[in-house]
């Protein structure tokens, strides 16, 4: 969610309808699924799935990662980013 405050101008709220409306799209198996976006007021949002399992920072705080976890985890953020 973007309140107001946060989205600023009329210029930047635009802008970050196209960057919302662009994110609704994105569809890949290493990215939680959009389900919906819209504005209500003066507050943009953004709805995806809920992803149940650990986050990274759960595993971080257990100790550092083998390096075969490490490589394993990059590639997944990577193909997510392409």
């Amino acid at each position: 969610m973007l309140s107001s405050g946060v989205a600023g101008s009329s210029s930047e709220r635009q802008r970050l309808k196209r960057e919302l409306s662009k994110q609704a799209t994105l569809f890949h198996e290493n990215l939680a699924l959009p389900i919906a976006t819209g504005e209500t007021g003066n507050t943009l949002w953004l709805f995806r799935e809920e992803i149940q399992g650990e986050s990274l920072r759960d595993r971080l705080d257990r100790g550092a990662l083998p390096p075969s976890e490490a490589i394993a985890i990059t590639a997944q953020l990577a193909a997510g980013l392409d």
